[in-house]
């Protein structure tokens, strides 16, 4: 049953990103970020259909603006992108992923070597560029992904601008956003998130097996308005914590609202 599965969502997925790319190429969809990220978000809707994950939203997205959020796996920018679309900034290894890192180039994904500080500031004025225009951001300033147990403490070197918009704090909203992941049949720490030394390859295959899988994903109700970018990083990093929270059993997830993207047999 799980070879089955898993053949039936790679034929589903093989067709979806082929239909994909020729609207793409068709429809001038790589012309601006605005359009590559609707691009990204009608694919991102379809995939989590396939995957048969169901999207529990609380709180208010932001129209505009930043959103930091923490991060397990690759997952969370489908789960993210699901709900509206954004334009992401991922660590530069992504970019040589099959399939994945491509995908992500036409989505405008912004890749990042951190090591590399010409580059970091080079971002930071991009990112700039995308927030005056009215395109969403979405950072993960751990740097990194976890098992979910933890939220790792946030490096500020991304919010230097959003840190000097002292004129007008509310050009550019800073949204704090925590995200997790529930499965019945599945270890979360092992199958859904991506961490320390995996392989991308076998860690999807083995996905892809998952009858179904939740992800909570929670807002925070205000933007965070801070000068200093170290404390800018700390106090989203608490904001991001306490909306990530602790593990919930399935059956108190009926309690909240929810939308939900399940797959059609």
């Amino acid at each position: 049953m799980r070879f089955l599965l898993r053949f039936t969502r790679i034929i589903r997925l093989l067709a979806t990103c082929t239909s994909s790319l020729f609207s793409y190429l068709v429809n001038g969809r790589g012309h601006s970020d605005l359009l590559k990220a609707e691009w990204a978000h009608e694919l991102a809707v379809k995939i989590v259909r396939i995957l048969r994950i169901d999207l529990i939203t609380r709180g208010n997205y932001p129209t505009a603006g930043m959103i930091t959020c923490n991060h397990m796996s690759y997952l969370d920018i489908l789960v993210i992108l699901a709900h509206a679309p954004a334009i992401f900034v991922a660590k530069r290894e992504v970019r040589d992923w099959p399939l994945v890192g491509w995908l992500a180039k036409l989505a405008g994904t912004r890749f990042i070597d951190r090591s590399k500080k010409p580059q970091v500031k080079q971002l930071n004025e991009e990112i700039e560029t995308l927030l005056v225009q009215g395109v969403r951001v979405v950072i993960f300033p751990e740097g990194t992904t976890t098992d979910g147990s933890e939220v790792k403490p946030f490096h500020p070197s991304l919010l230097s601008n959003v840190a000097k918009r002292k004129k007008n704090p509310a050009q550019w909203p800073v949204c704090p956003a925590g995200l997790r992941y529930f499965c019945d049949d599945a270890v979360v720490a092992e199958k859904i998130c991506f961490w320390k030394e995996m392989d991308f390859a076998p860690h999807f295959f083995n996905l892809l097996g998952i009858p179904y899988i939740t992800a909570r994903l929670r807002f925070g109700q205000s933007s965070i308005v801070e000068c200093n970018r170290k404390q800018l990083a700390k106090r989203l990093h608490a904001a991001v914590g306490a909306l990530a929270g602790t593990p919930m059993r399935l059956r108190q997830l009926g309690k909240e609202n929810h939308l939900q993207y399940r797959a059609i047999a």
